[in-house]
């Protein structure tokens, strides 16, 4: 700023400041490239505020104050009032405001005491709820939030599923699920079917690095993540890794919507493309109660989707309307009550008529029935193929009872050897039956040679696995060691910087002094040559000391003046 011969009032630096600890919330953080680009526009607000004043009161020194750096510098004072403009299009979440207007009136508390509120407000959250009761919107409404009491750089809301942090092979799931934080650092982090990282390894794995990342410096109070799913998915999740629940000790309940707030939803809906139901504003209406019905029969369907069945039929409604000839020049439109009750009645028939047709997941699958083991080589390994005919010099072994021979019955429980010679078809000369013979011998030298490098492999492929995973657990030591060290080089510039910022403060403050005490030093010094020249003049024989008046110096007995004019002063 000195450079630039430009300066700001000392409310104004503590603006500055804050927004470049927002700013270094953000990944890739540009240092005095951020620096430069705070002040070119603290320059272009502070110029545009001249601009609007009168041309007597512009001022031409560059004092920069609160507004240049941030022009919405006291939010935090008007949060509450934001909080309610920021839900007014909602319906159903009382509780939800309540809590962040309490996490709201604590940060200005402590900030009103110069406290830092990071730490003290919670940044992880578990979202539980069928689909469709504004979870998705309350998140990124919560963006905002976060933005305003100066937690996040952004209030931009990353949306992402479980299969965004899985992998699909290992050490595949780390590098992912620190993509997604990374690139979520300074916003908030919602993920949606969170419940899925609890099913299969490499789900368990990126529960894991999620527990660990968020504790680390890197992350710590820079990011709000939200896991969110049905109530019971979500309670599976937590339980199946004991950090998960120190790392999300807050909830939020989103209940399935009444058919009271159905129609509340939807009369706010319509009201705001200008449509109205009238008789839905009367609870106590026959049209009202017939819409109660409807949506109770509704809710009662298994793919009820809340809110967004009410925005469905929103839609449908405006579009019947609006494709209605225009008449007369009003702006709301009036919607009768037999249409609405009509489209309502239709959607529900067609929503009936889906579950209708949805599978019934309660079939019992019966078990399969067991079958023989067969023997894994080919027919042809252990000879000529079986001849059906019956030999009758041979005995059928289905008529003979095992039993009454052991060697027998030890022979049945054997699967069939290839060294077992198989018997030659009549009519096969010595030459087929020959090239035969070697030719089953070389396949079965073959087969075992191929088993052979199949189990050498696999066991390459094992150590190889292994040996990647070791140099994954070094690359991640190593990377939480950068990320630990980045932290701490990121602390101490934000501690130098506020050091500079209290010793321009002091210096400012010395400088002043040193201007006052000069003021001083001179005003006496003009007073001491005043006195010596006033006596070198001998105007008052009596030599009484002279007295400072308006215009001049009078002698202490009043008879004698002298102007200042006199004194060439």
């Amino acid at each position: 700023m000195k450079q630039q011969d430009v300066d700001a009032t000392d409310d104004a630096m503590i603006v500055a400041m804050e927004v470049l600890n927002r700013s270094k919330i953000r990944p890739h953080f540009g240092n005095a490239g951020e620096v430069e680009n705070l002040l070119g526009s603290a320059k272009d607000r502070f110029q545009k505020r001249q601009n609007a004043k009168p041309v007597a009161e512009r001022s031409f020194d560059f004092v920069f104050e609160q507004q240049d750096f941030d022009p919405e510098f006291d939010r935090v004072k008007h949060a509450n009032d934001n909080l309610k403009v920021l839900f007014e299009d909602t319906v159903g979440c009382e509780e939800i405001i309540a809590k962040l207007a309490g996490y709201q009136q604590i940060v200005q508390g402590m900030k009103a005491r110069d406290i830092d509120p990071r730490g003290q407000i919670p940044m992880n959250f578990l979202f539980k709820g069928p689909p469709g009761t504004g979870k998705t919107t309350t998140a990124r409404k919560m963006g905002q939030v976060y933005y305003d009491m100066g937690f996040l750089s952004s209030a931009e809301v990353f949306e992402c599923s479980a299969s965004d942090l899985i992998g699909q092979y290992v050490g595949h799931t780390g590098p992912k699920t620190v993509a997604q934080l990374e690139k979520a650092l300074g916003k908030i982090l919602f993920i949606d079917e969170a419940y899925r990282l609890s099913e299969g390894h490499f789900a368990a794995e990126a529960t894991n690095e999620l527990v660990d990342q968020l504790t680390k410096p890197q992350y710590l109070n820079k990011i709000v993540v939200i896991l969110a799913g049905y109530d019971k998915d979500i309670n599976k999740l937590i339980s199946t890794n004991p950090g998960l629940s120190s790392r999300f000790p807050e909830e939020i309940i989103f209940q399935n919507m009444s058919p009271e707030r159905c129609i509340e939803l939807l009369t706010k809906n319509l009201g705001q493309k200008h449509v109205a139901i009238p008789t839905l504003d009367d609870i106590r209406s026959d049209a009202y109660r017939s819409m109660c019905d409807l949506f109770k029969q509704l809710a009662a369907l298994p793919s009820f989707g809340n809110g967004r069945e009410v925005e469905t039929l929103a839609k449908t409604m405006l579009g019947f309307i609006y494709r209605q000839p225009v008449s007369g020049g009003t702006l709301t439109l009036t919607l009768a009550e037999e249409d609405a009750l009509r489209l309502t009645k239709t959607m529900l028939h067609e929503r009936q008529d889906r579950s209708a047709n949805m599978p019934n997941t309660s079939i019992e699958i019966l078990p399969r029935a067991k079958t023989a083991t067969a023997d894994p080589r080919p027919p042809w390994a252990s000879g000529a193929p079986p001849s059906t005919a019956k030999n009758p010099n041979t005995i059928d072994a289905s008529t003979e009872d095992p039993s009454t021979d052991p060697q027998a019955s030890a022979q049945t429980d054997q699967p069939p050897s290839s060294d077992d010679s198989p018997s030659r078809d009549p009519g096969v000369s010595d030459e087929i039956w020959n090239q035969l013979q070697i030719d089953a011998q070389t396949q079965d030298a073959k087969q075992r040679q191929e088993t052979a490098d199949l189990q050498a492999r696999e066991k390459a492929f094992a150590k190889a696995e292994a040996l990647e995973a070791e140099r994954k657990t070094a690359l991640d030591r190593l990377a939480k060691q950068k990320a630990k060290d980045a932290a701490e080089r990121e602390e101490l510039k934000r501690r130098h910087e506020a050091a500079r910022l209290a010793e321009h403060r002091a210096r400012m403050e010395r400088e002043r002094i040193f201007a006052e005490l000069e003021k001083v030093r001179i005003r006496k010094e003009q007073e001491v040559k005043a006195q010596r020249k006033l006596r070198e003049m001998g105007v008052c024989v009596a030599g009484f000391r002279w007295i400072k008046q308006a215009s001049g110096y009078r002698c202490a007995g009043g008879s004698h003046f002298v102007s200042d004019q006199q004194l060439g002063m």
